[in-house]
């Protein structure tokens, strides 16, 4: 009788980018003649899903959790203090409360349609993404104004053919932290529009939706599709074309160091400058209207995009690559800040670019200590505007 043969290895896990363990990882003069399993098409959400999902987002954000938020500050402060709770004070007690509502409610919706919360990416950030995506970061926020003065001008020409539409400048997110900066001190601020919103918005948009379109469009497109559905979430047209080179940085960040942290952080990082800048300005008598973009300058705009886009390059450069015991890069079924299991002969290793990272090296750091001295400098008083 022959001998009895060992059990064919199972395929790897349909819902997984890499195999599961050293039984499906032999090399090909090791492995049995089997079948091959057959492939497993990428996560979701794809695009029209992920739509969906900004949409119930948005609603439920919006009207389900902060209208009834606002009205119940307005009551809590009638008991307390006697009287009405100003617009400033009834935004910044309930901001908080709604945008940590909705990150919870996003871990839940991730829970229930993606798997385990570890698919997020919530270990440590890889060091190199680190430190190359902090110190593009100021370069990229600096890309960020000159998308801002070309969308404001934009904006600008549609309400002058439109004037109907100067409407929806009384409902951006920008007047209303105008507002807030008049009213409301910095450190509540700063926890209601920079750690609340990093939390929440990196939750929502990287995580679960930025999660299988890029999975199914390839990274590129995933991330461009991400960033455009995040920055609509910001409603007002000029701030949304505004957002678009921060948006792309944050998601590719994400992607390179495998951690949800780093986006989180550098959104925190950027909002929060541009709340004590805003600070500054009020204190000299010289906040400007939120949506009085200066002229665009064509060159400007076209070299801090250039920056924006080597910083990008730069930061996936750096990003962790997975290799197996040959150190041969092992590709995944699709692109994912997911690591191989601990069961698999695979490490997680950074495989430096000598191109991108000198032609970083030469322009970009340079220019964020330039932009954050000028920016540390007025806050410091230093300089007058």
């Amino acid at each position: 009788m022959p001998p009895d043969l060992p059990p064919e290895p199972a395929p790897p896990p349909a819902d997984r980018p890499f195999a599961d363990g050293p039984a499906d990882l032999t090399f090909p003069a090791e492995r049995p003649a089997v079948p091959a399993p057959p492939p497993a098409g990428p996560p979701g959400p794809g695009l029209p899903e992920s739509i969906a999902w900004c949409v119930g987002w948005f609603v439920t954000v919006q009207l389900f959790l902060m209208i009834p938020v606002a009205f119940a500050v307005q009551a809590l402060g009638w008991a307390l203090l006697g009287r009405a709770p100003t617009l400033g004070e009834t935004s910044i007690a309930a901001l908080p409360i709604v945008q940590i509502a909705g990150g919870l409610l996003t871990l839940a919706a991730f829970r229930w349609r993606i798997g385990p919360l570890r698919k997020l990416g919530l270990g440590l950030p890889s060091g190199p993404a680190t430190l190359v995506a902090c110190l593009s970061l100021p370069a990229v926020m600096f890309a960020s104004t000159q998308w801002a003065a070309v969308a404001g001008a934009l904006w600008a020409a549609a309400c002058e053919a439109a004037p109907a539409l100067e409407a929806m400048d009384g409902v951006s997110s920008l007047t209303a932290v105008n507002e807030l900066l008049r009213s409301v001190p910095l450190p509540a601020l700063i926890l209601a529009a920079a750690v609340c919103p990093a939390l929440a918005e990196e939750l929502f948009c990287r995580g679960l939706i930025g999660r299988g379109l890029v999975a199914r469009w390839g990274v590129w497109r995933g991330v461009a599709l991400t960033s455009i559905l995040f920055c609509l979430l910001h409603l007002h047209p000029a701030h949304a074309g505004a957002l678009l080179p921060i948006a792309i940085f944050l998601h590719v960040a994400y992607l390179s160091s495998r951690s949800l942290w780093l986006p989180v952080g550098l959104h925190f990082a950027n909002n929060a400058a541009g709340l004590m800048l805003g600070k500054a300005l009020l204190a000299r008598d010289a906040l400007p209207d939120p949506h009085a973009a200066p002229p665009p300058n064509l060159a400007l705009f076209l070299v801090a995009t250039g920056l924006a886009g080597l910083a990008c390059w730069a930061v996936w450069s750096v990003r962790l690559r997975t290799v197996d015991r040959r150190g041969g890069e092992i590709a995944p079924r699709w692109p994912t800040v997911e690591g191989p299991p601990a069961s698999a002969p695979l490490w997680s290793v950074v495989r430096w670019e000598a191109a991108p990272l000198a032609l970083w090296g030469l322009f970009v750091p340079g220019f964020g200590a330039v932009m954050g001295l000028s920016l540390l400098a007025l806050l410091m008083g230093w300089v007058e505007m």
